[in-house]
């Protein structure tokens, strides 16, 4: 694999030489070796977008690197972005002076959201969840407050396990077979492409944005605006439920996009679930306000201007 990434590097360089652009744009920081290399090449700008925070100490020698570049990286760049603004303040300490820099939540584009109001559900209400497979994101939690519920309300689930949680799908599934459930659990696995999962999106009623209310992972504590999960969910009319953490509740839940739970309590899963799926109009109701949050600002277009107009600027 390093060969691979030497190879790629140089791919890079070459590509950058014989096509001679204003902007490279490098993100994360496995990026960064060739990035810092490119800071030096004269009339080239750098954009470096991190969206997860590496862990403090690096190991091996070739992280060491990565960490070092990371840093030559940052300074050199004419922009660097980061989705939440505690991340953005570590790694400005980590990096040390850097130059311009912006926190930008990770929003959809405008033409991703649903373009009209939906109707209020009739019929099966579907929870969803999208992304890694994990405890942490959807705990067994889910399923005891769901078999609690009435046998309307479905569980849909699209993403992929992580290599920490193989074999977390199948403990799923059995769980939802022992609770009785077991039909009203629909697995769809990893959907590679964006606009299909979108489509998936729309046709559900309530997304599930769980976090651990405590975790030691500061990428987990400072997940607001980094994960797109939840503003994905709104773009297409969804109510929300998040966790009961203060800046969870701050986004979501007290303008009214959400209700927000203890993720791992199935009480108090089942109770926010059963409240928002009582009244159909009023769960649309939450979604449609998230929809039409996400088409007036939280959306990509708007949350980049500040990047494209320094972009400009230079």
């Amino acid at each position: 694999q390093k060969l691979h990434f030497i190879r790629y590097c140089l791919w890079v360089i070459w590509v950058t030489l014989a096509w001679r652009p204003q902007w490279i744009y490098a993100s994360d920081p496995f990026s960064c070796p060739v990035a810092a290399l490119l800071t030096c090449f004269p009339g080239l700008k750098i954009i470096y977008h991190e969206h997860d925070t590496p862990a403090t100490e690096p190991g091996s020698a070739f992280l060491k690197l990565v960490f070092a570049s990371r840093r030559q990286t940052a300074q050199g760049a004419a922009i660097c972005v980061l989705p939440n603004a505690r991340r953005l303040a570590r790694f400005v300490r980590e990096a040390g002076p850097v130059g311009a820099s912006a926190c930008v939540w990770n929003c959809p584009a405008r033409e991703e959201a649903a373009t009209v109001p939906r109707f209020p559900a009739t019929g099966t209400i579907w929870l969803l969840y999208h992304g890694s497979i994990v405890p942490d994101r959807l705990p067994l939690s889910v399923l005891h407050a769901l078999a609690r519920l009435p046998d309307h309300i479905h569980l849909r689930v699209a993403g992929y396990e992580t290599t920490g949680a193989r074999g977390y799908v199948n403990q799923l599934r059995l769980l939802a077979d022992q609770l009785g459930i077991g039909h009203r659990l629909e697995l769809l696995g990893p959907i590679p492409q964006r606009p299909d999962l979108l489509r998936w999106t729309i046709k559900s009623d309530i997304g599930l944005a769980l976090m651990p209310l405590h975790s030691s992972d500061f990428n987990c504590e400072t997940m607001t605006g980094a994960s797109n999960k939840a503003f994905d969910y709104l773009a297409c009319g969804l109510a929300l439920v998040v966790s009961a953490r203060p800046d969870w509740a701050e986004i979501f839940a007290e303008p009214g996009y959400a209700m927000a739970c203890d993720p791992g309590d199935p009480d108090s899963l089942e109770q926010v679930l059963r409240q928002i799926t009582a009244d159909p109009v009023t769960m649309r109701a939450m979604g449609e306000a998230g929809r039409c949050k996400v088409m007036e600002s939280w959306n990509y277009e708007t949350v980049f201007q500040p990047v494209l107009r320094r972009m400009l600027e230079q």
